[in-house]
């Protein structure tokens, strides 16, 4: 017997992830063996993203505010190129023009999300654009969408 669904705000079955740029001033940043994504390198159109063009070291992850998502989670541009979303395929640091995405394992999967993002984008995106108007004077207003969205969720192997 399947469980039944429930609603959620999309804030609770996600954690969103902000990204960063080592100074590219600092040659000892760069150049590493860390794939540092940017939206150019998952906006192919396919599901998953297995390399970047640019790659920092160990130094530029530790002394700049980007982070690594680990394989299986979701990238989405956010600034640029919006909406554009991907799986990786393998560990990778990214930009702070993109948000890294992962399910509450309680609620959901990355699975999950990834075709519900891919798939409602764009009637997320206009009530993005009319939670902006609402709260234009707030900072980091994109996450708006994240935190009041409510969306079904059922994870069999959390049973509620």
């Amino acid at each position: 017997m399947m469980s039944e669904w429930k609603e959620y705000k999309l804030s609770d079955l996600l954690e969103i992830i902000g990204g960063g740029t080592p100074k590219t001033n600092v040659a000892e940043y760069w150049n590493g063996n860390i794939p540092w994504l940017s939206v150019t390198d998952f906006n192919t159109g396919k599901k998953y993203c297995f390399k970047a063009e640019k790659n920092i070291t160990e130094k530029g992850l530790k002394e700049s505010s980007t982070k690594i998502l680990k394989k299986g989670q979701i990238i989405i541009s956010a600034r640029g190129t919006v909406g554009v979303i991907s799986m990786l395929g393998r560990d990778m640091a990214f930009n702070q023009s993109n948000y890294g995405i992962n399910a509450n394992p309680e609620l959901t999967f990355n699975e999950y999300l990834y075709y519900l993002l891919k798939y409602n984008l764009s009637n997320f995106f206009q009530i993005l654009m009319v939670l902006y108007l609402i709260q234009s004077q707030k900072k980091h207003s994109n996450k708006l969408m994240f935190r009041y969205l409510l969306l079904p969720s059922n994870n069999p192997s959390h049973p509620s």
